[in-house]
């Protein structure tokens, strides 16, 4: 399940480690495609003085989901409600973080889809906040594990949408800084987002220091080489991962993208 709103967003990874193909991953009574065994990577790496956690995902071989609501229809809201619900489903959360802006009673303030279905519209509005500073975007990932992120005017819906998360600011556009960020800017937070390293392969990243916009960008454009990547919040952001013993399981989210195994 994935959500976003004025913050969050959490993600799931299904750790690489060892699967056996006959091995399988259950999601609420469902039987998740067997993925061959890989290794999901999550660390911590340096950037101008300022470490940033991250985690890359191959979607050909890593069970990544988005959570946003329960089968009750009540919010996961926090990490420990999504590792609570995987372990009664024998499947273990390896990888959090928030997913995207939202809104007071945590539903994503743009638009979002998870497993096929849309759950809010798109969002085209003016308004304040980072999510109305132009271009915002919408990260896709396909049935057949594609992922883009596209400006929000150019977007198209496809048939074989599993999930879309919108949010913003577009950190980068075909490989250009979003023309708004000022490199000497003191508006500085904790921020997290997602970069696009080629069709099948997403790197999250979280700062663990306060960073204003026009670093965070270049951070995705200079240490990965992303053509594109996409804000996902702000100063509400955490990242769960026990393998960097970061096991902080307090917040109160929207959407939350994670990996599982």
């Amino acid at each position: 399940m994935v959500y976003f709103m004025n913050g969050l967003v959490l993600l799931l990874f299904v750790t690489c480690q060892s699967v056996s193909t006959d091995t399988k991953i259950t999601q609420k009574g469902k039987n998740q495609d067997v993925r061959p065994p890989t290794e999901f990577k999550q660390e911590i790496i340096e950037y101008k003085g300022v470490d940033y956690i991250i985690g890359i995902v191959d979607l050909r071989t890593t069970n990544l989901r988005t959570f946003y609501k329960e089968d009750n229809g009540a919010l996961y809201q926090n990490f420990e409600a999504i590792a609570e619900d995987q372990k009664t489903e024998g499947n273990e959360l390896i990888f959090a973080m928030n997913g995207g802006i939202f809104n007071k009673d945590r539903s994503p303030t743009g638009l979002y889809i998870e497993d096929g279905k849309e759950i809010t519209p798109i969002n085209t509005n003016k308004g304040k906040g980072n999510f109305f500073l132009e271009p915002n975007g919408i990260l896709t990932i396909t049935k057949d594990n594609n992922a883009t992120i596209t400006n929000t005017p150019k977007y198209k819906q496809l048939t074989n949408t599993r999930t879309a998360i919108q949010s913003g600011p577009q950190l980068l556009t075909t490989g250009n800084i979003h023309p708004k960020f000022n490199e000497n800017s003191t508006n500085t937070h904790i921020r997290n987002g997602v970069g696009v390293i080629d069709q099948n392969t997403l790197v999250f990243a979280m700062s663990r220091k306060k960073v204003n916009l026009f670093t965070f960008a270049s951070f995705f454009k200079d240490k990965f080489e992303c053509q594109d990547a996409l804000y996902l919040d702000g100063f509400v952001s955490k990242v769960y991962s026990p393998e960097l013993e970061l096991t902080d399981m307090e917040s109160d989210f929207s959407v939350i993208i994670g990996v599982v195994q």
